[in-house]
């Protein structure tokens, strides 16, 4: 079987799984995944952080704009040629509304940043690896984000459930730097 039909299997497999937790298990794993991002936020200096406004399956971050109200934090609204383009929220509840698959997109009018000034890209996946290779959802948004600004520090957050040993790969597809889990 091919790298392409490998991912869409794993892709179905991991989805089916991610659904089946139970939303107060997510929840947990989402205030201890949380916790774990401390190390790289816990800074004086302001940060802008780009991260993503999560399905019932993935860990919720929306809290760390409470949590750090010093940092900026942007997510993103895809554009054409799956290219993300993100924009600052402030106020999750009136700033984001469904988009695409159901994922909370922010209002076209606020203000964007440069992929490039970013100083930490949090990175959604459906299953990840130790060493950073992450099975995405099949668009090529976080590949092509990743590939264009390589010096950008990159994370991700996976559930213990969401952590593999091995990912059928293809050239195009980027690693994040660091996977952050509960074991850590």
């Amino acid at each position: 079987m091919d790298a392409r039909l490998a991912k869409e299997e794993l892709r179905r497999q991991m989805l089916q799984k991610l659904r089946a937790i139970p939303a107060e298990y997510v929840t947990e794993q989402s205030a201890r995944l949380r916790h774990v991002l401390q190390s790289l936020l816990d800074t004086e200096r302001a940060l802008a952080v780009f991260m993503y406004a999560a399905l019932p399956h993935e860990i919720d971050l929306l809290p760390l704009i409470s949590l750090y109200p010093r940092h900026a934090f942007y997510f993103p609204r895809c554009l054409p040629e799956k290219r993300l383009v993100f924009h600052r929220v402030t106020d999750p509840t009136n700033q984001l509304r469904p988009g695409i698959m159901g994922i909370r997109t922010p209002h076209e009018t606020l203000p964007t940043l440069p992929t490039r000034q970013a100083d930490l890209v949090i990175v959604p996946g459906l299953a990840f690896t130790a060493t950073g290779c992450r099975l995405g959802y099949g668009g090529g948004y976080y590949d092509r984000l990743i590939a264009d600004c390589p010096v950008v520090p990159t994370v991700s957050l996976a559930m213990n459930e969401q952590l593999l040993p091995e990912l059928p790969t293809d050239t195009h597809d980027m690693r994040v730097a660091r996977v952050f889990s509960p074991k850590e």
